[in-house]
């Protein structure tokens, strides 16, 4: 029998503090990437995020806690172009312009991002001001648009795999969007997709993708009651801009091509998986 072994043999007819001698060791918890100094009996299990063996296994020992970001347009459902027209609508209205943004694809951009753009586009200026008044004009006219774009509807796969994840322990399912948050909830509600995304990434918190998944995963990581480093963050995707960002924060990205962008795209960007759509992505996830 090996000298751990037996000192185990000791502890279970002894006692674990007679039967065991003071030590210290250095390994890893299952799911846990840091290093771990254990010493007996003073300080226990601890490691360098400052995880006990409890709070290291409280979820499944063989995965990490993960957070899931999900975007919106192309991967969780189809408005059928209603964001685009009230875009339009908010340019119209503003600047009399309802072109500003017919020169550029939408597609992984913030709703921000595409004002900027459609501004700069039509040679005007695009102050944090204005830029503000064409969200809030934006905003106006998406109600009307999705509540009546005969194009509308919920992605394949996407109302299983969201069934999935609310009944898996130890992840946090979330949102990493362009959309500004008010702009996500009306583009979900009609789907009855809102009530199952609480937190988030949003297009209000920044106007570079990057940082508003950066958001989104710290704020998932506090959901589940760990430092967002110890942390597994997957991103699902439609589109390039998905992948760079993720691939920015350190993050996993699933692809999916439910949008534009091929699968060849999408993996030569860097993505984790790729597939058609999410009827098959929960082997991914």
């Amino acid at each position: 029998m090996s000298g751990l072994g037996a000192a185990l043999l000791r502890a279970v007819l002894l006692g674990p503090e007679q039967a065991l001698p003071g030590f210290a060791v250095g390994f890893s918890f299952w799911g846990c990437n840091e290093v771990v100094s254990l010493t007996w009996p003073a300080r226990g299990l601890t490691c360098g995020n400052g995880c006990t063996l409890r709070s290291c296994m409280q979820t499944d020992p063989s995965i990490r806690p993960t957070v899931y970001l999900f975007d919106i347009d192309g991967t969780l459902l189809s408005t059928g172009g209603a964001g685009r027209r009230a875009m339009d609508a908010a340019f119209a209205a503003l600047t009399g312009n309802k072109d500003a943004c017919a020169g550029f694809s939408f597609a992984g951009m913030t709703d921000r991002a595409i004002a900027r753009a459609g501004f700069l586009a039509a040679g005007e200026s695009a102050t944090a001001e204005r830029i503000d008044a064409l969200i809030a004009a934006y905003l106006q006219a998406l109600h009307g648009e999705v509540g009546k774009g005969d194009g509308y509807r919920v992605l394949p796969g996407v109302t299983r795999v969201v069934a999935q994840l609310r009944e898996r322990a130890g992840c946090a399912m979330g949102l990493g969007t362009g959309n500004v948050r008010p702009g996500a909830t009306v583009k979900l509600q009609r789907g009855g997709l809102a009530e199952h995304f609480d937190f988030g990434g949003f297009g209000c918190d920044h106007e570079d993708r990057a940082e508003l998944l950066r958001i989104g995963a710290e704020r998932g990581a506090a959901r589940l009651g760990h430092a967002r480093a110890r942390c597994r963050v997957v991103v699902i995707g439609d589109t390039v801009r998905d992948v760079r960002a993720a691939l920015a924060i350190g993050a996993e990205c699933v692809g999916v091509g439910t949008s534009g962008t091929t699968l060849d795209e999408l993996r030569t960007a860097g993505a984790t998986a790729v597939h058609a759509d999410l009827t098959t992505a929960s082997v991914s996830l």
